[in-house]
């Protein structure tokens, strides 16, 4: 049987996050808050930001990618609501967004990653998203320090 990750499949999984159920099991970090919206004051201009944060290990395991996912909380009506699109949440039909690496990262608990992250609109087509990650690690298992480019359609 032909190997079906050909060399164009590779580079569209690589390029183009993947949108899927991650199970909670895989989380080698608890998620940290990256970027925050109130949605009555946003503008198109806020979907154009840059944020730098940390990633820390809370077990030994490999990381392959980095997962991505929202909550949203509605506070101004008589009774606040919200859900949260998490892996350790309840399942929703957005899901999470997979962001493979080119490598992989060998983790220990407590190492951390450090990141920097950029989005803006495509401008082809502006529901398309432009994601990238600059990130650095420094661990006992190896040191790495790279950046990808992304698109989310």
């Amino acid at each position: 049987m032909a190997d079906l990750l050909t060399a164009s499949n590779l580079e569209v999984a690589m390029l183009e996050p993947l949108v899927d159920n991650v199970d909670p099991r895989a989380m080698v970090t608890p998620g940290v808050p990256v970027y925050t919206v109130d949605l009555t004051i946003c503008t198109k201009e806020d979907l154009t930001f840059e944020a730098n944060f940390q990633l820390k290990a809370s077990r030994n395991d490999y990381v392959h990618a980095f997962v991505g996912y929202f909550d949203v909380g509605f506070t101004l009506g008589h009774t606040i609501i919200g859900f949260s699109t998490s892996p350790m949440s309840r399942y929703t039909h957005w899901k999470q967004t997979v962001f493979y690496l080119n490598s992989e990262l060998t983790i220990c608990k407590g190492e951390a990653i450090e990141f920097q992250l950029r989005c803006k609109p495509n401008n082809q087509n502006p529901r398309d998203l432009d994601i990238s990650f600059s990130y650095e690690f420094d661990g006992i298992g190896g040191s790495v320090k790279d950046s990808q480019c992304y698109c989310l359609r």
